[in-house]
């Protein structure tokens, strides 16, 4: 196999499964993966770093806050992050290991990844969450999740380093309020931007 082309991890199985596994480039994996589809994780190796690559770096972050004025902060926890080439319907992990970050109160703007990947087209872009929590004066609440996988479509061009923003609008995706409870829809958009 071409080093370019990535290690493969089948990931065949008809119900969607976590996969967790070590690559050689230490990268941790885990991602939901549906039918059929396959997983390439790029080794960072002599070997693969001649050839023309870019590298990926996964910024979190909010664009509007949340209505409730009791909310202080919120926190996610975000577990996957992987971009899906068409032409052999790949995901390409850029993101493994559980991070979490605040969205409102500093620090925030989390990166979570770096990583070297192929330049090329990607058409779409999952986002996998583990928890989200919500700060109000009388301390911290856990939010229902609405759903814990975001997929997005769209046209992401990979043609030199990258940070791929990944941007939580807090304003619609957070209902609720501390005695009734929260409930978390993300409502994320994505951008390619330059490496920052």
């Amino acid at each position: 196999m071409d080093p370019s082309d990535g290690r493969m991890l089948n990931a065949s199985n008809p119900i969607a499964t976590p996969l967790l596994a070590r690559a050689a480039g230490s990268l941790s994996l885990a991602l939901l993966l549906g039918a059929g589809c396959d997983l390439a994780v790029y080794p960072t190796t002599a070997e693969y770093v001649a050839q023309e690559a870019a590298r990926a770096s996964v910024d979190l972050d909010a664009a509007s806050m949340p209505a409730a004025a009791d909310v202080v902060d919120v926190e996610v926890t975000v577990d996957t992050v992987a971009m899906h080439r068409a032409f052999d319907d790949r995901w390409i992990l850029l993101a493994g290991d559980e991070v979490t970050t605040t969205l409102v109160a500093e620090p925030r703007n989390a990166t979570v990844a770096d990583v070297p990947m192929r330049m090329q087209a990607y058409d779409k872009i999952s986002l996998g969450i583990t928890q989200v929590r919500v700060a109000t004066e009388d301390g911290w609440h856990e939010a229902t999740l609405a759903r814990d996988e975001v997929e997005l479509d769209g046209e992401f061009l990979v043609d030199t380093d990258i940070t791929l923003a990944l941007t939580f609008d807090l304003l619609s995706g957070l209902e609720g309020d501390a005695r009734a409870g929260f409930v978390f829809e993300p409502l994320v958009t994505a951008d390619i931007l330059p490496a920052r």
